[in-house]
């Protein structure tokens, strides 16, 4: 007797054991249907749904940053630059009153002369702290207009140049127009 009660729990366990393993091999091939690449149920990737909410969360956030920068960062950097611009601005426009102000004159490959020494210390403390205004399209404008007119041309060493500061100052000029507009003042 004690045998065939051993032997009817064995079977019971035993279809207990296969009905169980028979549920995790059902479950972990999807039951029966294969799902995406993988085939598990953790693993499910829709990937409409998938694409549609990385899309929609960057749209969300790209939303979101766009108003923060026109409403409050763009406001203060053209805030900050404005002292600056000015301070340039006026030097600018006092050498441009002199016609003699108006050409940097430079031998390519020799150390400045004395006279221009601050003047190109005021130019190129200028020219590299517009970096930290790059987000300002007017910034980078006159940036890239210093920049363009002071490297054009490639001339051997102990070439007497001349350099035409007008584009210079009518990038200034446009840019602290701008400014003007835009911080309404």
């Amino acid at each position: 007797m004690i045998r065939n009660s051993q032997a009817k729990e064995a079977k019971i366990w035993q279809h207990e054991t296969q009905s169980s393993l028979r549920w995790c091999e059902r479950a972990r091939r999807g039951h029966g249907e294969p799902r995406g690449r993988y085939n598990s149920p953790i693993v499910d990737v829709n990937v409409p749904v998938w694409l549609v909410s990385l899309v929609a969360g960057g749209l969300a956030g790209g939303c979101l940053n766009l108003l923060y920068n026109r409403f409050t960062r763009l406001p203060d950097l053209r805030t900050k630059l404005f002292p600056i611009m000015n301070n340039v601005y006026a030097a600018y426009t006092i050498g441009m009153e002199n016609t003699e102000g108006r050409y940097w004159v430079t031998t390519v490959g020799e150390v400045p002369l004395k006279e221009d020494e601050e003047f190109i210390e005021h130019w190129t403390e200028f020219v590299f702290g517009l970096v930290q205004f790059n987000e300002l399209k007017e910034a980078r404008l006159v940036r890239k207009a210093m920049l363009d007119n002071l490297m054009s041309g490639h001339q051997p060493n102990g070439y007497v140049r001349k350099v035409d500061l007008k584009p210079e100052y009518d990038a200034i000029n446009s840019c602290f127009q701008k400014l003007h507009k835009k911080l309404n003042l």
